[in-house]
């Protein structure tokens, strides 16, 4: 049996909120629903998504907490993509794995990007992989960049010389975002020539942001 004491805090939703927990209990849209209403609410200066959550809702062990109070996107390629020759190019990103609350992510207009829609910190992580290369003295890199113009945390260093071996790169950082701040990934590379990224939705490339505090 779940425990009844009430966690973090959190205050009963008012009588005034449109759905009830059967109804969240068993139905995903009004969860989504209900995310973007409170989401919309702290953007206008309003309570902290994680505190407007019922307590009821957290001690019936129905219903995970961060589908419903922590904004996050975790996104994927699921086709090579290929990264220019001596230049930071961002990675674009056709599929979800899911796309909490507002949607963060769109997997055609600006693929690349991953948008905040609520402000606060933020932890960021993704990985690439790119595939092998026998030209001397590789390069290789991986970068956060912020608005299409603010490097925020960058991996950059040798890499493998090889007709085989592939180069796996993966990076996180917390950071703190306003609403409507968008994230992508960077990948670099210098082989002569365009050179792909593996893509594997488990690990490459993919990019991954989280609310984790107002």
């Amino acid at each position: 049996m779940p425990s009844t004491t009430p966690k973090l805090g959190l205050t009963t939703w008012a009588a005034s909120d449109p759905f009830s927990v059967s109804q969240l209990s068993t139905n995903w849209n009004l969860v989504d629903t209900f995310a973007n209403a409170h989401a919309s609410q702290h953007n206008a200066g309003g309570t902290d998504p994680l505190t407007v959550i019922s307590a009821s809702i957290l001690t019936s062990g129905t219903l995970p907490l961060a589908r419903l109070a922590m904004p996050g996107a975790k996104v994927f390629n699921n086709a090579v993509a290929a990264m220019t020759n001596i230049t930071w190019t961002a990675v674009p990103f056709n599929s979800e794995l899911y796309d909490f609350s507002t949607p963060m992510h769109d997997n055609v207009t600006n693929n690349s990007r991953v948008t905040s829609q609520v402000t606060g910190k933020y932890i960021i992580s993704a990985s690439i992989s790119f595939t092998a290369s026998n030209v001397a003295a590789p390069i290789r890199g991986i970068k956060f960049r912020l608005n299409g113009t603010t490097d925020i945390a960058r991996v950059y260093g040798p890499g493998i010389q090889s007709a085989t071996e592939v180069v796996d790169l993966s990076l996180t950082t917390v950071y703190n975002l306003a609403a409507g701040d968008y994230v992508e990934c960077m990948g670099y590379q210098n082989s002569n020539g365009a050179l792909n990224l593996l893509a594997s939705s488990a690990y490459s490339p993919y990019m991954a942001v989280h609310w984790i505090a107002g």
